[in-house]
């Protein structure tokens, strides 16, 4: 299992390698660039299954996934409904320094990352996301599909169609950002509301995909690029702001002794 710090590099090839699966990544940002990004990724376990597969990171697979991370929070992993669940908390200082990576062949491939602009009361989050950069412009590069020409063939077809939407049952691939006011302009989000910006991808949106449903197709090419979020009035109080620094404080002290006791 790749590391749940990179799962998001892997998320979508994994769902049709092992079923259903849910993936939820929402970066929190505060008006002085800190903030937090909050990964929940579960797996469907099988009938008879104590856990899906599904494995905490270890302190040097944290460390050597990401740059810009001042402190990771304590994880926390959940078995109910059939669902196995771990969710992940990476804090830090400054945004425009945070970098998410995927290792292949020995070299780091920066898969997540951020620039972050204040514009008086306002500002601007760009999101440069390879993993869905990828899965869009392999959208986009598809040609129509062959049809199948043999009574045998369309059977075939059929049967495979029917086996993947079983399988893709539950699936739902999330990436999203919060940031510190009500969102103005947004560029390549799926949905935008209020303060949230996210990129949501389902089992109806890539089967219709697969169904050659113009609608979705050009929904999913449409993700392609960076992905861009401006509002122009900060709407994070005072008490937001103290919260939130109480909570990453609470993070270090954690992370420092998770270190420690490694030693």
């Amino acid at each position: 299992m790749k590391s749940l710090a990179r799962f998001a590099c892997a998320v979508a090839v994994l769902s049709f390698l092992a079923g259903c699966l849910e993936s939820d990544q929402q970066t929190v940002v505060m008006p002085d660039g800190s903030g937090k990004i909050v990964w929940t990724v579960g797996s469907k376990m099988k009938e008879g299954e104590k856990d899906s597969g599904l494995k905490m990171d270890s302190i040097e697979e944290m460390e050597n996934s990401s740059e810009g991370i001042v402190a990771w929070g304590e994880p926390k992993e959940v078995k109910e409904n059939g669902w196995h669940k771990i969710t992940m908390t990476a804090y830090f200082e400054d945004i425009s320094k945070v970098k998410l990576f995927d290792k292949k062949g020995g070299e780091k491939k920066v898969m997540l990352s951020f620039e972050y602009t204040k514009n008086g009361d306002g500002g601007t989050l760009v999101v440069k996301d390879a993993m869905m950069d990828e899965m869009a412009k392999d959208q986009a590069e598809k040609g129509p599909k062959e049809e199948p020409q043999t009574e045998e063939a369309k059977k075939f077809a059929e049967e495979m169609k029917a086996k993947m939407k079983e399988e893709m049952k539950g699936f739902k691939l999330s990436s999203g950002v919060k940031v510190p006011g009500a969102i103005t302009a947004s560029e390549r989000f799926t949905k935008t509301e209020g303060r949230v910006a996210a990129v949501v991808l389902d089992e109806k949106l890539l089967m219709d995909a697969m169904d050659e449903k113009e609608e979705a197709k050009k929904t999913i090419a449409g993700i392609a690029g960076e992905h861009k979020a401006t509002w122009t009035k900060n709407e994070v109080g005072a008490d937001e702001v103290e919260a939130f620094k109480k909570e990453m404080a609470a993070a270090k002290a954690y992370w420092e002794k998770k270190k420690a006791e490694k030693k």
